[in-house]
C-alpha cells in the first residue's frame, strides 16, 4: 500500500491538465493492487487522511470513510439444507479482490454449490467470524439471533410487504442498528413506450431460472398427481424434479421427450383440455416458466404440442367443446396454455370505462376481480408467477373457491405458485414449501391439509420459496453478475453508524440508496409504511426445559409465527436429538448449561429479553422463575399444579395485569377443561344437579407395550410415580367422605374400572385432595354431591406391586439400604426380616403372614364404609395378591442375586429403586404410549326427575416419533401461549385482570384450548345415557 500511494502521490505531483492523467491513475492503480495481498497500510508513512484525499482524488476511495479496510463478508445460507446458491461466485470475488482491493471473508460450508477451496483459490479467506466484514452478503433471510450489530446486511429480506413471518428479524435488525440493503428493491425506472408512463425494473434477481424449476417440479408433481389421486398415466410421469438434473439443458431434453410422448401418445380424453394458465406477462419468472413450456415442443416436429391461446374466450372455448363431446384424437395431442396480463384478472367497476393496466396499478381500488369466473372454471393447472400486494384484488379467495367447488367448476389440480407469497393471490395457498418436501394437498372444501404427499382429495401445492436453489451454480452465476458492479461503490461506503442517514448513503449508488431498509435504528422514510401495515408484534416465547414434551410446543408455536416470533429454548443440557431437529428455523434459539437454580443473572437476562415464559422444569424450581417474572412484567405458563409459593404471588401478578396460568398440561389441565365444558352445558345451561362425579386419567404404555408386571413404563425419572404412590388423599363415595391421612395406604385403594372399551384392565387409586374441586369447578354442590373422586389409572396388577414396595418401606426416602446387603434379594430379606439362606417357601410364607399382620394395622379402626370394604378385599385375596407381588418382585428382578450396581451416594434405598426401575422398565423408542382420560357425571334434572350418566372419554395414542403424553402436555401449554400472545388482554379481562390462575378460572381459556386440541386430534367424545329409576 505504501508503494502504491506513492506511486499515487507522484501521479499527483506532476499533474497534467490532460485528462489522461486520471486515467493512468486508475490504471496504475488496477494494476498494482491486482499483486499486492497488503490490505493494511501500518507501514505507509501518509496518514489515512492522504490516502483519502489522494485516493477520492481520483475517484478511487479505497478505504471507506472510517479509515477500515473495505471488507464484505458472505454468510453460509441455513434456511434449509438445499439452499446452496450464493451471491457471488469465487471468480466474481476474485475480481474484487485483484481489481479493487476489497477483501472478501466466506463461512466455510459444506453444502454450498462452490466449495470453500474453490474460494480460497480465489483469494478469498475463509473464516467463520465475520465480525471483520462491514458489509455481509447472503441471498436468504438471516435468523435474528445470528445478526451481527452495526452492520451493513444484503439479502432478500421478505419485509417490503410487511410479511408477518419475518417481522421479529425487521425488528432485530433495526435493535442492532443495522442498515438493511434489499435486493429486491435495487430497481431502475424504465420507460413504457409510448408513454409518459415508467415502471420499476429489477436490477439484482435470479432471473428466469425460478420460473424454469417451478415449471418442471409442477409437471412432474402433476404427473404423480394425476397417476396416484386420479388413476391416468401420462406422459409427466416421466419428468423428475429439476433438483435431480446435472443442469437446465438436460432438463429440456427431458422436456422436448415429454413433447414427443404427447405428439405420438396424447394426453387421456377424459383429461381433455389439458390447460395450463400462467401469470406475471412480462416478468423474468413468466419468461423462465413459458421457456420450460416451449420445451415440450419440440423442434423437429411439425404437428403442434403446444397451442398458445390468445384470450379467456379461447380457454372457455375448449371446455365448451368437450361439453359437446366432439374432442378428437388430435385436440388431446397437446397442451393448451393462456399467458394471462392483468386484463384477464380485473375489470374497471365502473362499466363505462375501459380497462387501463397502469391505471389499475395506480387505482385498483377502482377494479373488481374477475379471474374466479374467466379463467379458474377452465384451469387444470395453475403456474402463478405474479407480484402481488394487499393493495390489489386476489386471482383467487378461499370463498371463491369454496363456492366454483360447489358448483362443480373447480377443475384445478395442480398449482405451481412461483411467488411463494402465502395467504396471496392465491389465498389458498397456506405456506411456503421446500425443495425435499416440495408439495402438499389443500382439500379446500373441508379446510384440511395434508402434508408432504400427493394423496388426498384437493388440489396439490407446490410453493418452493428458493426454487432457483434447484440450479444453484447457474443462478448465482447469473445474480452475480447482477449484483456485482454494485458492490466495490457498496463495500467502501460503510459509515460509522450514527452518522446521519444522509452521510450512510453519501457513496452509494442511487439504485442501492432507493433499497436501504433501515439505518440508524429506524426503517428508512421510503419505508416507513411497514409500520402501518404490519400486523401487531408477534411475541417472543422462552422454554425453559429440554425434555420430551417440548419438542411437541415448539412444533405448534413455529406454526404461528403471525403470533410468535421467536423461540428460545434454554435448558442445563440441550440434546443433540432436539438441537438438531431445529437448527435453521429462523426462529429458534438455544440456550445450554443453564442452571435455574443458580444461573440468576443469566436466567434474568432471558427473561427479560422475552414476553412470555414457558416453564417446563421441575414444579419445585417454578416459583424461582415466577419471581424473575414479576420483576420483569412477564407472562408465565406452566403444566404442574399451583403451590402455594406460586399462589402466594397471585396479588402481585394481577397487580402488574400479568397472566401466571398453571394445570394447563394434561392432568392437571385437559381433564379440567373437559370437566367445565360439560358442567357448562348440563347445568349452566340446562339446569341440571350433579350427584355424582368420577375423574380418572392415567398416562400409560400402549398395551403392546404394557409387557411387565406393574403394566407400567418409564419415560423418564421414577421417582415422581414413586413418590405419588404415597401421596394422603381426599374424597368423597357414596355420602361418605373418606379422608387418608396415611400415603402408604394409597394404592391399597385401587378398584377396577368399567370403560366402554373392554380391551383395557383398568384400575384406579385416589389422587389427592378431590373435595377441593367442589369450589373450582363452580357448579357443583356438595350438598347435592354423593360422590366426588378423582383417581389416576393404571393397568391391573400395578397396585399389587406397589403394596409390597410400600409394605416392606422400599419407598420411604429415609429408608437405608441395608447393611452388607449386596444384591437385590439380600435387601428383599432384610427388608422382610428371613435369612438370605431362606426358601422361597419360607419367604413366601412370611411374606404372606407380615401382609395380613401389616393390612390388619393399617385398616384398623376404620369408620367409613368404603374402606371397610377395601379391607375385606384386601383379606380374602391376601395370598393370591402376596403370591403375585413376590412373582412379580423376581420377574423386575428385585430378587436378583447378582450384585448392585453403583449404590446412591445418600444410601437411599428409595433412590436404588428408582435406578433400576429406570433401567428395567424404560419406554424405548420402540414402544407406544397411551394417555386415558375418563369424566363420568350423574345429573339429575329437577324439572322431570330424570337422571343422566354423562361420560367423557380422551384416548390418545403415541407413534414411533411423539409420546401421547409429549402431546397432552405439550400442547395444551404450547396452545396456551399462543393464546396469551394474541388474547392477553381479552384473558385478563375474563378474569378479573390477571393473576395466578388455571384452566378452569375462565371459559375464554378452556374452551379455546380443548377447541384447538380438536384441531390436533386430541378430541372429547361424549355419551349421554338416560338412567331408568
Amino acid at each position: 500500500m505504501y508503494r502504491l500511494t506513492k506511486a499515487v502521490h507522484q501521479l499527483v505531483n506532476h499533474r497534467s491538465s490532460s485528462s489522461t492523467t486520471g486515467v493512468a491513475a486508475t490504471s496504475f492503480f488496477k494494476k498494482s493492487s491486482s499483486h499486492s495481498g497488503v490490505l493494511s497500510s501500518s507501514s505507509s508513512p501518509f496518514t489515512q487522511e492522504y490516502h483519502h484525499s489522494v485516493l477520492n482524488f481520483y475517484g478511487l476511495r479505497k478505504y471507506s470513510e472510517t479509515g477500515e479496510v473495505p471488507t464484505i463478508g458472505i454468510r453460509r445460507e441455513d434456511k434449509n439444507v438445499w439452499e446452496r446458491r450464493v451471491p457471488l461466485t469465487p471468480s466474481q470475488c476474485e475480481e474484487l479482490i485483484k481489481e479493487h482491493g476489497i477483501r472478501v471473508v466466506i463461512q466455510p460450508s459444506t453444502t454450498r454449490a462452490f466449495s470453500d477451496e474453490e474460494y480460497r483459490e480465489a483469494g478469498c479467506e475463509i473464516n467463520e467470524d465475520l465480525t471483520r466484514a462491514q458489509t455481509i452478503l447472503a441471498v436468504k433471510e438471516v435468523p435474528a439471533h445470528l445478526l451481527i450489530p452495526n452492520k451493513t446486511y444484503m439479502f432478500f429480506s421478505h419485509t417490503i410487504k410487511g410479511q408477518w413471518y419475518n417481522m421479529n428479524m425487521l425488528d432485530t435488525i433495526i435493535e442492532k442498528n443495522i442498515r438493511l440493503i434489499d435486493y429486491e428493491r435495487i430497481v431502475k425506472e424504465v420507460e413504457v413506450p409510448g408513454t409518459e408512463k415508467t415502471v420499476q425494473e429489477r436490477l439484482v434477481r435470479f432471473g428466469p431460472f425460478a420460473g424454469n424449476a417451478g415449471v418442471i417440479d409442477t409437471l412432474h408433481i402433476l404427473g404423480e398427481r394425476l397417476l396416484t389421486q386420479y388413476g391416468y398415466t401420462s406422459p409427466f410421469l416421466s419428468i423428475s424434479y429439476a433438483r435431480n438434473y446435472i443442469s437446465l439443458e438436460i432438463c429440456k431434453h427431458a422436456l422436448n421427450e415429454i413433447g414427443r410422448k404427447i405428439s405420438q401418445y396424447g394426453i387421456n380424453k377424459d383429461l381433455f383440455p389439458m390447460t395450463f394458465v400462467m401469470t406475471g406477462r412480462g416478468g423474468s419468472v413468466c419468461q423462465g416458466m413459458k421457456e420450460m413450456i416451449q420445451q415440450l415442443q419440440p423442434p423437429e416436429l411439425t404437428h403442434k404440442t403446444v397451442e398458445f391461446l390468445q384470450s379467456p374466450s379461447q380457454l372457455k372455448a375448449l371446455w365448451e367443446k368437450k361439453a359437446r363431446g366432439d374432442v378428437t384424437k388430435e385436440d388431446c395431442r397437446k397442451i393448451y396454455v393462456l399467458i394471462c396480463g392483468a386484463e384477464a384478472m380485473v375489470k374497471p367497476k365502473d362499466p363505462t370505462k375501459a380497462f387501463d393496466k397502469y391505471d389499475y396499478y395506480a387505482n385498483p381500488q377502482d377494479y373488481e376481480p374477475i379471474f374466479h369466473e374467466t379463467i379458474i372454471p377452465y384451469t387444470r393447472v395453475l403456474l402463478n408467477g405474479m407480484y402481488w400486494d394487499a393493495r390489489y384484488p386476489r386471482l383467487i379467495t378461499n370463498k371463491q373457491a369454496k363456492q366454483l367447488i360447489e358448483q362443480n367448476r373447480f377443475p384445478l389440480i395442480t398449482v405451481g405458485d412461483i411467488s411463494c407469497d402465502p395467504g396471496g393471490s392465491v389465498e389458498f395457498l397456506t405456506k411456503t414449501t421446500t425443495i425435499s418436501n416440495p408439495v402438499y394437498v389443500n382439500n379446500i372444501k373441508e379446510d384440511k391439509i395434508y402434508d408432504d404427499t400427493l394423496i388426498g382429495e384437493g388440489v396439490a401445492m407446490l410453493a418452493v420459496d428458493h426454487l432457483p436453489a434447484e440450479f444453484p451454480r447457474s443462478s448465482s452465476s447469473l445474480f452475480g453478475s447482477h449484483l456485482f458492479p454494485f458492490i466495490p461503490d457498496l463495500a467502501r461506503s460503510f459509515p460509522t453508524f450514527n452518522s446521519s442517514l444522509e452521510t450512510q448513503m453519501k457513496y452509494l449508488p442511487t439504485e442501492i440508496r432507493k433499497a436501504v431498509i433501515t439505518a440508524n435504528g429506524n426503517l428508512t422514510p421510503n419505508y416507513e409504511y411497514i409500520n402501518r401495515i404490519r400486523g401487531p408484534r408477534a411475541k417472543r416465547v422462552l422454554i425453559l426445559g429440554s425434555g420430551y414434551v417440548v419438542p411437541p410446543v415448539i412444533d405448534y408455536l413455529l406454526d404461528n409465527p403471525r403470533d410468535i416470533s421467536v423461540i428460545t429454548i434454554a435448558s442445563d443440557k440441550i440434546p443433540q436429538d432436539l438441537k438438531g431437529k431445529y437448527t435453521g428455523k429462523l426462529s429458534v434459539e438455544f440456550v445450554n448449561n443453564l442452571n435455574v437454580s443458580q444461573d440468576n443473572q443469566v436466567l434474568n437476562d432471558l427473561i427479560n429479553k422475552t414476553d412470555i415464559v414457558v416453564s417446563l422444569v421441575p414444579a419445585t424450581l417454578h416459583p424461582i422463575i415466577a419471581k424473575q417474572c414479576l420483576k420483569h412484567s412477564k407472562h408465565l405458563i406452566t403444566a404442574s399444579y399451583v403451590s402455594p409459593e406460586m399462589e402466594a404471588m397471585h396479588e402481585e401478578a394481577k397487580q402488574k395485569g400479568l397472566l401466571f396460568i398453571n394445570e394447563i398440561g394434561l392432568d392437571p389441565g385437559i381433564d379440567h377443561m373437559c370437566i367445565m365444558k360439560t358442567l357448562d352445558e348440563v347445568v349452566g345451561k340446562k339446569g341440571g344437579r350433579v350427584e355424582s362425579f368420577k375423574s380418572y386419567c392415567g398416562a400409560l404404555p400402549a398395551p403392546e407395550s404394557s409387557d411387565n408386571p406393574l403394566g407400567y413404563k418409564f419415560s423418564w425419572s421414577p421417582i415422581g410415580v414413586l413418590r405419588a404412590s404415597q401421596n394422603p388423599c381426599l374424597f368423597m363415595k357414596d355420602g361418605e367422605v373418606v379422608d387418608v391421612t396415611d400415603g402408604s395406604k394409597l394404592t391399597f385403594l385401587n378398584e377396577k374400572v368399567d370403560v366402554k372399551f373392554k380391551g383395557f384392565n383398568f384400575e384406579v387409586v385416589p389422587n389427592r385432595d378431590s373435595l377441593k374441586y367442589i369450589s373450582k369447578y363452580k357448579y357443583l354442590n356438595q350438598n347435592d354431591l354423593h360422590t366426588m373422586m378423582r383417581g389416576t389409572l393404571r393397568f391391573g396388577g400395578f397396585c399389587e406391586v406397589f403394596r409390597l414396595l410400600t409394605l416392606l418401606g422400599y419407598l420411604k426416602q429415609e429408608t437405608p439400604i441395608p447393611a452388607n446387603a449386596n444384591s437385590f434379594f439380600e435387601i428383599f430379606c432384610a427388608q422382610l426380616g428371613v435369612p438370605n439362606t431362606s426358601s422361597m417357601k419360607n419367604i413366601a410364607n412370611t411374606l404372606e403372614k407380615i401382609y395380613n399382620e401389616k393390612i390388619d394395622a393399617m385398616f384398623s379402626n376404620i369408620k367409613d364404609k368404603y374402606q371397610q370394604r377395601i379391607y375385606k378385599r384386601l383379606k380374602a385375596n391376601a395370598e393370591s395378591d402376596a403370591n403375585y407381588a413376590l412373582k412379580s418382585f423376581n420377574q423386575l428382578g428385585l430378587l436378583s442375586k447378582e450384585p448392585l450396581p453403583e449404590k446412591p451416594k445418600s444410601g437411599s434405598l428409595l433412590e436404588l429403586i428408582c435406578a433400576h426401575l429406570e433401567r428395567e422398565l424404560a419406554l424405548t423408542s420402540q414402544d407406544k404410549d397411551l394417555n386415558f382420560m375418563i369424566h363420568e357425571f350423574i345429573v339429575k334434572y329437577d324439572k322431570d326427575n330424570s337422571r343422566e350418566r354423562i361420560t367423557s372419554t380422551v384416548c390418545v395414542f403415541g407413534d414411533k416419533t411423539t409420546t401421547a403424553t409429549s402431546r397432552t402436555v405439550g400442547l395444551p401449554v404450547a396452545i396456551t401461549a399462543v393464546m396469551v400472545a394474541k388474547e392477553a388482554a381479552d384473558l385478563k379481562q375474563s378474569v378479573g385482570g390477571g393473576g395466578v390462575i388455571g384452566p378452569t378460572s375462565t371459559s375464554l381459556l378452556y374452551e379455546g384450548v380443548l377447541s384447538k386440541l380438536e384441531e390436533q386430534g386430541i378430541k372429547v367424545e361424549e355419551t349421554v345415557e338416560k338412567i331408568e329409576e
